[in-house]
Protein backbone atom coordinates (compact mmCIF):
# COMPACT_ATOMS: atom_id res chain seq x y z
CA UNK A 1 0.00 0.00 0.00
CA UNK A 2 1.33 3.42 -1.26
CA UNK A 3 -0.37 6.66 0.35
CA UNK A 4 1.13 9.58 -1.65
CA UNK A 5 -0.71 12.24 0.07
CA UNK A 6 0.76 11.09 3.48
CA UNK A 7 4.09 10.55 1.69
CA UNK A 8 3.79 14.28 0.30
CA UNK A 9 2.76 15.40 4.31
CA UNK A 10 5.68 13.63 5.45
CA UNK A 11 8.11 14.71 3.27
CA UNK A 12 6.52 18.33 3.53
CA UNK A 13 7.59 18.12 7.20
CA UNK A 14 11.03 16.68 6.66
CA UNK A 15 12.00 20.05 4.55
CA UNK A 16 10.40 22.26 6.77
CA UNK A 17 12.59 20.63 9.55
CA UNK A 18 15.12 20.42 7.84
CA UNK A 19 15.26 24.19 6.75
CA UNK A 20 14.82 25.13 10.55
CA UNK A 21 17.40 23.15 11.32
CA UNK A 22 19.75 24.69 9.08
CA UNK A 23 18.85 28.10 10.41
CA UNK A 24 19.35 27.60 14.07
CA UNK A 25 22.26 25.19 13.76
CA UNK A 26 24.50 26.65 10.60
CA UNK A 27 22.95 29.97 9.64
CA UNK A 28 26.02 31.04 7.34
CA UNK A 29 25.85 27.74 5.73
CA UNK A 30 25.52 27.99 1.70
CA UNK A 31 23.79 24.59 -0.12
CA UNK A 32 25.40 24.34 -2.55
CA UNK A 33 23.80 20.50 -3.25
CA UNK A 34 20.49 19.15 -1.77
CA UNK A 35 19.81 15.28 -1.73
CA UNK A 36 16.41 13.95 -1.24
CA UNK A 37 16.20 10.52 -1.25
CA UNK A 38 13.51 8.06 -0.43
CA UNK A 39 14.92 4.12 0.75
CA UNK A 40 11.27 1.96 0.39
CA UNK A 41 12.61 -0.79 1.77
CA UNK A 42 13.74 1.00 4.87
CA UNK A 43 10.66 2.46 4.88
CA UNK A 44 12.75 5.57 5.42
CA UNK A 45 13.31 9.10 3.55
CA UNK A 46 16.76 11.58 4.35
CA UNK A 47 17.66 15.09 3.34
CA UNK A 48 21.23 15.53 2.95
CA UNK A 49 23.29 19.12 2.14
CA UNK A 50 26.23 19.77 -0.20
CA UNK A 51 28.47 22.50 0.77
CA UNK A 52 30.57 24.06 -2.58
CA UNK A 53 33.97 23.50 -0.58
CA UNK A 54 33.16 20.21 0.62
CA UNK A 55 32.39 18.97 -3.49
CA UNK A 56 35.49 20.76 -4.23
CA UNK A 57 37.59 18.53 -1.97
CA UNK A 58 35.60 14.87 -2.74
CA UNK A 59 35.75 15.51 -6.54
CA UNK A 60 39.65 16.43 -6.49
CA UNK A 61 40.07 12.77 -4.78
CA UNK A 62 37.84 11.64 -7.06
CA UNK A 63 39.71 12.83 -10.08
CA UNK A 64 42.81 11.82 -8.59
CA UNK A 65 41.75 8.60 -8.08
CA UNK A 66 40.06 8.23 -11.75
CA UNK A 67 43.34 9.65 -13.50
CA UNK A 68 45.20 6.25 -11.89
CA UNK A 69 42.58 3.79 -13.10
CA UNK A 70 42.37 5.75 -16.50
CA UNK A 71 46.61 5.12 -16.52
CA UNK A 72 45.81 1.89 -15.63
CA UNK A 73 43.66 1.09 -18.26
CA UNK A 74 44.99 2.33 -21.19
CA UNK A 75 48.25 0.37 -19.75
CA UNK A 76 46.26 -2.90 -19.78
CA UNK A 77 45.00 -2.01 -23.07
CA UNK A 78 41.35 -1.59 -21.93
CA UNK A 79 40.54 1.63 -24.17
CA UNK A 80 37.11 1.25 -23.28
CA UNK A 81 36.96 1.17 -19.28
CA UNK A 82 40.32 4.22 -20.17
CA UNK A 83 37.43 6.40 -21.41
CA UNK A 84 34.75 5.43 -18.43
CA UNK A 85 37.68 6.74 -16.25
CA UNK A 86 38.28 9.92 -18.57
CA UNK A 87 34.82 11.19 -18.11
CA UNK A 88 34.45 14.60 -16.36
CA UNK A 89 33.60 14.75 -12.25
CA UNK A 90 31.70 18.54 -11.61
CA UNK A 91 30.29 17.45 -8.35
CA UNK A 92 30.21 15.32 -5.73
CA UNK A 93 26.63 13.36 -6.04
CA UNK A 94 27.14 11.37 -3.46
CA UNK A 95 24.68 12.09 -0.68
CA UNK A 96 26.43 9.78 1.78
CA UNK A 97 29.78 11.88 1.21
CA UNK A 98 28.17 15.05 1.86
CA UNK A 99 28.94 17.15 4.48
CA UNK A 100 25.75 17.27 6.35
CA UNK A 101 24.81 13.58 5.41
CA UNK A 102 21.36 12.32 6.72
CA UNK A 103 21.07 15.49 8.31
CA UNK A 104 17.07 14.86 8.96
CA UNK A 105 15.44 11.82 8.53
CA UNK A 106 11.70 10.27 8.82
CA UNK A 107 10.37 6.83 9.59
CA UNK A 108 7.44 6.70 7.08
CA UNK A 109 3.57 5.52 7.86
CA UNK A 110 3.18 5.95 4.32
CA UNK A 111 4.20 2.85 2.97
CA UNK A 112 4.41 -0.66 3.93
CA UNK A 113 6.81 -3.15 3.65
CA UNK A 114 5.17 -5.23 1.49
CA UNK A 115 4.42 -2.41 -1.14
CA UNK A 116 8.27 -1.01 -0.69
CA UNK A 117 9.27 -4.87 -1.73
CA UNK A 118 7.48 -4.58 -4.80
CA UNK A 119 8.56 -2.44 -8.05
CA UNK A 120 7.78 0.88 -6.79
CA UNK A 121 9.57 3.40 -8.62
CA UNK A 122 6.11 3.68 -11.23
CA UNK A 123 4.51 5.27 -7.79
CA UNK A 124 7.52 6.27 -5.93
CA UNK A 125 9.54 8.85 -8.59
CA UNK A 126 6.80 11.45 -9.47
CA UNK A 127 6.10 11.73 -6.09
CA UNK A 128 9.70 12.72 -5.32
CA UNK A 129 9.81 14.75 -8.51
CA UNK A 130 7.00 16.39 -6.55
CA UNK A 131 8.68 16.94 -3.00
CA UNK A 132 11.97 17.87 -4.96
CA UNK A 133 9.69 20.80 -6.66
CA UNK A 134 8.63 21.54 -2.57
CA UNK A 135 12.02 22.00 -1.58
CA UNK A 136 12.72 24.74 -4.63
CA UNK A 137 10.04 26.86 -2.48
CA UNK A 138 11.30 25.83 1.15
CA UNK A 139 14.71 25.85 0.44
CA UNK A 140 14.59 29.88 -0.75
CA UNK A 141 14.39 31.53 2.28
CA UNK A 142 18.40 29.70 3.56
CA UNK A 143 21.35 30.88 1.87
CA UNK A 144 22.63 29.13 -1.66
CA UNK A 145 25.21 29.23 -3.61
CA UNK A 146 24.64 30.64 -7.35
CA UNK A 147 25.41 26.94 -9.22
CA UNK A 148 22.93 25.18 -5.98
CA UNK A 149 21.19 22.25 -7.18
CA UNK A 150 18.98 20.06 -5.55
CA UNK A 151 18.59 16.19 -6.91
CA UNK A 152 15.97 12.76 -5.90
CA UNK A 153 17.09 9.37 -5.97
CA UNK A 154 15.94 7.04 -8.73
CA UNK A 155 16.48 3.69 -9.48
CA UNK A 156 19.19 4.60 -11.43
CA UNK A 157 21.09 6.73 -8.67
CA UNK A 158 21.08 7.76 -5.24
CA UNK A 159 21.64 11.67 -6.81
CA UNK A 160 19.22 11.65 -10.17
CA UNK A 161 17.90 14.49 -12.07
CA UNK A 162 19.24 16.96 -10.10
CA UNK A 163 17.40 21.16 -11.09
CA UNK A 164 18.47 24.40 -9.84
CA UNK A 165 17.59 25.40 -6.35
CA UNK A 166 16.23 28.90 -6.95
Amino acid sequence: MFDPVLYEHEMTQLLQQAVERLRAEYPRLVIYSLSIWTDAPAMTSAVSIDTKNNSEARIARLRAFAAEQQTRAAAAHEPELARLWARPIARNTNPAEFVLREYVTIEHRAFDSRWAAEDHWQELAPALERVRDLARELFRGVLLHPEAQVAVNSPNDWYDAPVALY
